[in-house]
């Protein structure tokens, strides 16, 4: 670009010293057609002396150091006229044309042209992120200006679409011309360096704070001194983990595997846990959503499961989080053909703090209860075990603080073995109230008579319910195997096939 001058600058001057008597004064003019102009933009400069003799040699020279500095010559030809297209560095400068003594002629000099050559400075960046203590990123910017400069911040306006001075000083370039600075304001912003002169402004690229992932510790805490959420309320976490490990993280989050995939939650019905699985080794990113959105300093959790063993004869004791959010496993051995029994709250989306349980068996696969009795703030979930091992009772916490109490919660029914035609059995449970099992055997076709002194459910080898009421009840035999009468309270019990059901049975 050129910035025109508005008027053609033409300077002439007589030669001021006396000349001798033999020598006739000459006149020198020089001009420039434009004063004002872009640093690497050419400029021409021209002039006439009607009294200088053909064959004389004229200078173009230029103001540097306090002389006067040669660039270029001409020997006047019969218009007695020059012409030099030039380059002049950046800055204010002079030049003039110099006609040495010659030919019988004093030296003269034009009067001096004075040109205006702007300059953008360049600022050149490079960008990267820096953990700093308390697990804040800072953008490290470091680059290259011209020496001894004031760089100033520019932010984006995203209401104006337009770029806003912050104010403030962000560095100044050493002689060599380097600087550095750090950032951590979620915000898109650049480096000026300020007009002065013939000095333009200058600007870097646009820059962006970077966010890698916070690293997150596993088994501990790990405090975010100042939250930085991005523009859609994110902070970017990452943790480590094996193949196969559980973990719950506090808060919120979506999570994305080593290969960039999506991780679809363990147990997605919490309210501030987030639990997935390592289906690799490798390093999981996640999308964490501080609710509410604040600048404050938080603590995240990423915690492994807790593993107790579970005392079903005990039926006590709590087994709390050791950490925030902590999912705690607890183990229990069961035997082939033992009925397990899981209560749990029928509001898995209250606020009681009453965490979510899921039954594993020895694999690590969910189970799905053979019977679920639904009551009126529990349900009852009952398992026949196929396979002896140790199974699972996960329960993963909805809050940091979700109460962990195993108690009752978790219990092998005792049983009894009924004989056919024996005298009555008292079948009798272990906790109040409580589930108990009478076990007898049958063949499909048979009909059997269940005395007892309370109600209680028959189910029969595929899983079939059905109600059965005191004091006698008939029940006609459809699959032949092992089926299970349950009570709830203590019952004295006896089955005997028979011919016929007795009258009101």
């Amino acid at each position: 670009m050129r910035f025109l001058a508005g008027a053609v600058v033409a300077l002439t001057m007589s030669v001021g010293a006396v000349a001798a008597p033999a020598e006739a004064a000459v006149s020198i003019s020089l001009r420039a057609d434009h004063t004002t102009l872009m640093s690497g933009s050419t400029v021409v400069l021209s002039g006439r002396s009607p009294a200088a003799r053909v064959g004389r040699v004229v200078v173009l020279q230029r103001r540097f150091g306090g002389a006067w500095s040669n660039v270029a010559r001409r020997t006047l030809g019969p218009t007695h006229s020059y012409r030099f297209v030039v380059r002049p560095p950046r800055g204010t400068q002079l030049y003039r044309v110099f006609a040495p003594r010659s030919q019988g002629q004093p030296a003269a000099s034009s009067r001096p042209v004075t040109l205006s050559v702007r300059w953008t400075p360049v600022v050149r960046t490079t960008v990267s992120a820096v953990l700093r203590p308390g697990n804040v990123w800072a953008t490290r910017v470091t680059g290259v200006t011209v020496p001894l400069v004031a760089l100033w911040s520019q932010r984006w306006d995203p209401g104006t679409s337009a770029w806003v001075d912050s104010g403030d000083l962000a560095a100044v370039a050493g002689p060599d011309g380097r600087f550095s600075l750090e950032r951590v304001e979620p915000q898109r912003f650049r480096l000026t360096v300020r007009p002065s002169g013939s000095r333009l402004a200058g600007y870097s690229a646009t820059l962006s704070v970077l966010q890698p992932p916070i690293p997150l510790v596993l088994d501990d805490a790990t405090r975010i001194e100042h939250v930085l959420p991005d523009a859609e309320g994110v902070v970017p976490l990452s943790v480590t983990a094996t193949a196969g490990t559980l973990i719950s993280v506090t808060g919120r989050s979506e999570v994305f595997g080593p290969d960039g995939g999506l991780v679809v939650e363990e147990m997605p019905d919490t309210r501030d846990i987030t639990s997935f699985r390592a289906l690799s080794t490798g390093t999981y990113t996640l999308r964490w959503h501080p609710l509410p959105i604040t600048t404050d300093p938080v603590e995240i959790w990423a915690t492994t499961p807790k593993v107790v063993g579970f005392d079903v004869a005990g039926l006590c004791c709590r087994i709390q989080q050791d950490l925030p959010g902590q999912v705690v496993e607890a183990r229990l051995l069961a035997q082939s053909g033992d009925l397990v029994v899981l209560d749990q709250s029928i509001y898995p989306s209250s606020t009681d703090g009453i965490g979510l349980r899921v039954f594993l068996d020895p694999a690590g696969s969910p189970l799905q209860p053979d019977r679920v009795w639904d009551n009126t703030d529990t349900q009852t979930s009952f398992f026949r075990i196929a396979t002896s091992g140790s199974y699972t009772l996960r329960y993963l916490p909805r809050s940091t603080t979700s109460d962990m109490s195993l108690g009752p919660d978790l219990s092998l029914a005792p049983t009894t073995d009924l004989v056919m035609g024996a005298e009555p059995t008292w079948v009798r449970t272990t906790t109040i109230p409580g589930v108990a099992r009478a076990r007898f055997s049958a063949v499909a076709g048979q009909t059997v008579l269940l005395t007892m002194s309370e109600f209680g459910e028959v189910l029969s080898p595929s899983g079939l319910a059905t109600n059965v009421f005191g004091p006698q009840q008939c029940l006609p035999i459809t699959e032949t195997g092992t089926h299970d009468l349950l009570v709830v309270d203590d019952n004295l019990v006896s089955v005997e096939v028979v011919r016929a059901c007795p009258h009101g049975t």
